[in-house]
């Protein structure tokens, strides 16, 4: 119960703690393998820096916890595939008084850090990229962002049968 008395140190002053926001923390090493359809980031975590205690996950999870810890994977806004990041995952605890979900939400996860970038990494231009969720690739540089795209594109047409496509250079910002 350390990391949920933790919590109390964590509120502003002058809040109840029915109040103050209920969250527990982990924080992990993560090597990035794929972006999904939606440009988020999947990877393993390969090192765990601080992990919640037993008691923690308990009361996220409710009794059947131990099937949810640790996390093998996470899912992220600000990866590329083959980096490793630094990353704090954040879990909601139930309000006080009321039931706990049938499904536990996954947590949210952001970025400390980048151990190891990518080539294709650049400075997103957004101050707040990563924290509102509303572009996904600004980190990706523009060459990189219409290959994954032509390539999300290429995936649904074909799933949609219309098999294997030409390659377009104009797709690619190619002349």
């Amino acid at each position: 119960m350390e990391q949920l008395g933790r919590q109390a140190e964590d509120r502003p002053a002058g809040l109840t703690p029915a109040e103050a926001p209920r969250v527990v923390r982990g924080r992990y090493l993560v090597q990035v393998d794929t972006l999904d359809a939606h440009g988020v980031a999947q990877g393993a975590v390969i090192q765990t820096h601080e992990s919640p205690d037993d008691d923690a996950f308990a009361a996220v999870y409710g009794p059947g916890w131990a099937a949810h810890v640790p996390p093998a994977r996470l899912a992220m806004v600000g990866g590329l595939p083959g980096e490793l990041l630094e990353v704090e995952a954040e879990w909601r605890l139930p309000r006080p008084g009321r039931k706990r979900a049938k499904h536990t939400p996954p947590p949210q996860v952001r970025v400390l850090r980048v151990v190891q970038g990518a080539p294709a990494r650049i400075a997103a231009q957004c101050p707040v990229f990563g924290t509102c969720g509303g572009c996904q690739l600004q980190h990706l540089a523009y060459p990189a962002q219409l290959a994954w795209k032509t390539g999300r594109v290429r995936d649904e047409l074909c799933a949609a049968g219309f098999g294997a496509l030409p390659q377009s250079h104009a797709l690619l910002g190619e002349s």
